[in-house]
């Protein structure tokens, strides 16, 4: 009669453990469909891993490419005139706002210029004597864009595969709203290939 009880209770235990799987199951579906589907359903192209890196920001601080893993990153090459870009911060305003979290890298070839007056906002980092990175990136992504672009954007998913290019600045409201699309689709797609 023992053995009987003792299967009972086991029984018992794997149906709660089957149960709560379910919801966990359920509750996770829900919440991911409440998120609203980007308008595009198609998936972002692979142009391939983020070339090797080490540079340093700002603050002397290191930073190589496997910590960009886990997180959705933009890496904005430009100059070092520009180093705040209001398109790229209305972008970034706006996928905080969504619920997804981005890095902004600001990257340039110059060395550093005095700091700036005003922090970056959180989550942005500016590293500089980049040459070498961009060279490596305008090779990783075949060629795209034409060698004469003055400005180039890079989407990089969370594996960090370059998954978006944009060359014109975020200048154009229908290239921020792509980037944002894109973005979100990182989130809502998943990393198809």
């Amino acid at each position: 009669m023992l053995w009987f009880l003792t299967l009972l209770e086991w029984l018992g235990i794997l149906l709660f453990v089957l149960t709560c799987a379910a919801l966990v199951g359920v509750i996770g579906r829900t919440l991911h469909e409440g998120r609203p589907a980007p308008p595009h359903a198609a998936v972002l192209p692979d142009y391939g891993p983020l070339p090797a890196f080490s540079l340093s920001d700002d603050a002397g601080h290191p930073l190589e490419n496997k910590h960009l893993r886990g997180r959705v990153t933009l890496l904005h090459f430009l100059s070092a005139s520009d180093l705040q870009p209001s398109g790229l911060l209305a972008v970034h305003s706006r996928l905080e706002a969504y619920g997804l979290g981005v890095d902004i890298l600001l990257v340039t070839r110059d060395e550093p210029p005095v700091p700036l007056p005003s922090p970056l906002p959180r989550g942005w980092r500016r590293l500089w004597r980049a040459d070498a990175l961009e060279q490596a990136v305008r090779g990783v992504t075949r060629g795209h864009p034409a060698p004469d672009a003055t400005s180039l954007l890079l989407l990089v998913d969370p594996l960090g595969s370059v998954r978006g290019i944009y060359t014109d600045a975020l200048t154009r409201p229908e290239t921020a709203r792509q980037v944002e699309e894109d973005a979100r689709c990182l989130d809502t797609c998943g990393l198809q290939r």
